[in-house]
């Protein structure tokens, strides 16, 4: 995920995401979204180059997620 424009789009999430969270260690990433979605990421190195690796993820909220 970068602000610059030759990186790919972050497209795992069916909705609009609405919370995201960085482990301390910045390895792992933990997204909400409007679908009431909590998904989970690790940083981790493809063909030399730093990618997000989807862990999992889980919609079993009936309300909006207020923080990750």
């Amino acid at each position: 995920m970068s602000l610059e424009n030759d990186q790919e789009p972050f497209r795992f999430s069916r909705g609009c995401i609405t919370q995201m969270s960085f482990s301390h260690d910045s390895q792992y990433l933990a997204t909400a979204d409007d679908t009431l979605s909590v998904t989970v990421y690790k940083r981790s190195l493809r063909n030399e180059e730093r990618v997000w690796e989807r862990l999992g993820g889980l919609r079993s909220h009936y309300k909006l997620i207020r923080t990750v």
